[in-house]
């Protein structure tokens, strides 16, 4: 282990990192070591440049950009002053606009509110409110302070609103309910307004220390920038997951310096992840052309039926689909079926993978196959507990050792 660490130092610290190497250092996980997780996932993730006389320039231009984003979208959005009338019908007025806005960002706050209920990081209180990073006019809880007002504006206001409902962008994809079809993705439906749900959000409005942020606040701001920057793909349930372990990597770097821009670099390296599993988020784009989850799914499901055939007979004869465990495994990077430690060093894994994420089907093939005698012996409701809460008794290197044995039959590695 500690030659390891040493290898992945003196990778790390190189004029000009070679990628390849961390990869090939990275693929059977990143040391433990305080602080070397969190810059190794940034190179993985393409934020970091390899020659590092250009790392300085690179790190204050992306920060100073999400700076200015912060102030765009979240200070000057949060100011309903220079809105036009809010009983205005047009489309595209401003008054429109901050009601979709503000229903997303309820969205988001409610998956915020609720990640790794078993893992109390996200709700400890930030050592770097938003005032510290963005100036004394971004006042700590400004997200939180418009979603209250949001309640009142809401109420008086919306009645009045024709077909504003109508005309919310949100997805109705939520792979927290197994039983969801492959419908997912961007689409356009009448949404009951959750601004109008306050019993909800009082009951689960946690008393926070005057001029304080808690760690899942920061995550709430970095996903409605997202949001607000990629209008075209939106905010989709689930992404929070996506983001919850980048920001835990980076916001428990030992380096202040590192810790105080974990929001910043964290909002980057999810947008480039983002980039190269969005079409597991967007149903339309789900075809041969460009494939989505779906093809994902049907990719996992070959591998099954080639690596363990007895075993996909008998999931398929007790009516045990894919839609039930595999459609959420997949989209969101099996992030809500380990414990958060699990989660990243299976990610250390994915993220150093030459090939990218083309090992993610073969973890759930080896998922599936490390469970195979209680699942042969499974009826329908007992197959469905044991991949819905896939058992913890089973080693997280030990499926990725599986995974990558399986990965090598069809690879020639």
């Amino acid at each position: 282990m500690r030659n390891k660490q040493d290898n992945l130092w003196s990778v790390l610290k190189a004029d000009t990192l070679d990628l390849k190497e961390l990869k090939k250092i990275c693929i059977d996980g990143c040391s433990d070591t305080p602080g070397i997780r969190s810059l190794c996932w940034k190179y993985l993730l393409d934020y970091l440049p390899s020659d590092r006389s250009k790392l300085d320039e690179r790190l204050a231009r992306h920060r100073r950009e999400y700076t200015s984003y912060v102030r765009d979208f979240v200070v000057e959005t949060g100011d309903t002053k220079s809105l036009d009338h809010p009983l205005s019908c047009e489309p595209n007025g401003d008054w429109i606009n901050f009601f979709n806005d503000n229903e997303v960002l309820v969205q988001i706050n409610k998956d915020c509110r609720r990640l790794c209920p078993d893992f109390d990081f996200f709700h400890r209180v930030t050592e770097f409110p938003s005032n510290t990073l963005f100036g004394d006019d971004l006042y700590v809880g400004i997200l939180r302070r418009r979603i209250e007002a949001s309640y009142l504006q809401s109420q008086a206001v919306q009645p009045n609103l024709i077909g504003v409902t109508n005309m919310v962008h949100m997805s109705v994809y939520d792979p927290f309910q197994p039983s969801h079809s492959l419908a997912s993705g961007l689409v356009e439906t009448p949404v009951t307004p959750p601004l109008r749900d306050k019993a909800w959000y009082d009951s689960n409005t946690a008393a926070t220390p005057l001029g304080a942020e808690q760690h899942w606040e920061v995550i709430e701001r970095i996903l409605y920038v997202y949001y607000k920057t990629h209008t075209a793909q939106g905010y989709v349930q689930g992404m929070n997951e996506v983001i919850a372990p980048i920001y835990y990597v980076f916001a428990t770097d030992p380096d202040e310096q590192w810790r105080r821009y974990a929001e910043a670099d964290t909002f980057y390296c999810f947008n480039n992840l983002m980039t190269e599993i969005h079409t597991n988020f967007i149903r339309k784009l789900d075809n041969g052309q460009f494939p989505g989850i779906g093809g994902q799914i049907r990719l996992f499901m070959d591998y099954l039926s080639c690596f363990d055939k007895a075993l996909f007979t008998h999931l398929s004869g007790i009516g045990l689909a894919p839609e039930h465990y595999a459609f959420r495994w997949l989209s969101l990077l099996l992030a809500r079926e380990f414990r958060l430690p699990d989660v990243i060093h299976i990610w250390d894994t994915l993220f150093a993978d030459e090939h990218r994420f083309a090992l993610l089907p073969f973890v759930a093939c080896a998922m599936l196959i490390l469970i195979r005698e209680p699942l042969l012996n499974a009826d329908f409701p007992t197959a469905v507990n044991l991949v819905q809460h896939y058992p913890s008794t089973v080693p997280i290197f030990a499926i990725l050792s599986k995974a990558r044995e399986l990965y090598s039959t069809c690879y020639h590695l």
